[in-house]
């Protein structure tokens, strides 16, 4: 999270201020890197040492307007930097708020990042897989039909170019805890599944969200989506419920939308999958989650 104010002075200043939370009991250090507005020339701040589950708030005075703002840690579940999302600012006008000394360097927070409601399954959770085969076989893990050169991230393929099969892209608009991803495939025949399951804490009536992220909003079609109930465990062979869904994609909004509610026992097992069979240019499979429903 991150916030600029001009500096006062003759000449213009400004004033970073950005908190930064450790989600992991191992400390690590990392970096703020900033390119300027119209040069995109890079510079960074001196290293940031974030202990473990703790937050810090960093303070740094930029010469110039700042375009982009990253957070650059050494070695994290991230994968690289984190890039940070400024403000609306005129940077023309002055500040109007309250006028304080600069603050470089860094100190203790209490900011914690806003958690999502619900259970929530992303494409780069233990409950997300991909499947290659009629769902009548079960949904058994296939090989890739990527070729076996491709680099995997968590068994996927890493998106290079429009081969076939699923493949994982990293786009900001995505959900992601530590990095914002999304898998996505080719118009197909209806064979190859993304399959996000999940154990819900209590039984009663869930309603299913699925997640479009901004970046892929005029490309969608039609979905094929099955919503299964397994009953108490995976292997147990007991369906409780097997239940098509109904989902347009091209009247779909960014963000969380509904795909229906469900009466769900108490120790269930669901999946939902979503196969590659569409009217639209791609199929997209970023996240969803499970919202109980008041009665």
């Amino acid at each position: 999270m991150g916030q600029i104010r001009p500096e006062p002075g003759p000449e213009a200043s400004y004033q970073l201020l950005v908190h930064v939370r450790n989600g992991e009991p191992a400390p690590g250090p990392g970096v703020l890197v900033f390119a300027d507005q119209s040069s995109g020339e890079e510079t960074q701040s001196a290293p940031i040492h974030v202990g473990g589950y703790k937050a810090v708030e960093v303070g740094a005075v930029v010469e110039q307007a700042p375009g982009l703002i990253w957070f650059a840690p050494y070695l994290s579940l991230n994968r690289g930097r984190v890039p940070l999302q400024l403000p609306d600012f005129d940077w023309r006008g002055g500040w109007a708020g309250e006028v304080r000394q600069p603050f470089r360097g860094s100190r203790e927070s209490a900011w914690r990042p806003t958690e999502l409601d619900g259970v929530v399954v992303d494409d780069l959770s233990d409950g997300f897989r991909v499947v290659y085969g009629p769902q009548s076989e079960g949904l058994r893990l296939a090989g890739s039909r990527a070729q076996d050169t491709a680099e995997l991230d968590r068994g996927v393929p890493v998106s290079t170019d429009w081969g076939e099969g699923w493949q994982r892209e990293t786009v900001s608009g995505a959900i992601g805890q530590y990095r914002r991803t999304m898998v996505r495939t080719k118009p197909g025949d209806g064979n190859a599944w993304a399959v996000f399951a999940a154990t819900l804490p209590v039984g009663g009536r869930w309603r299913a969200e699925y997640h479009l992220p901004t970046e892929t909003i005029g490309q969608l079609g039609s979905y094929e989506i099955e919503v299964t109930s397994d009953g108490p465990s995976a292997d147990s062979g007991a369906v409780f419920f097997k239940r098509p869904v109904e989902f347009d994609g091209s009247a779909g909004q960014r963000g969380w939308n509904s795909l229906g509610e469900f009466e769900i026992a108490e120790g269930e097992n669901i999946r939902l999958s979503v196969s590659d069979e569409t009217t639209g240019s791609i199929v997209v499979a970023d996240a969803i989650r499970w919202l109980p429903v008041a009665n």
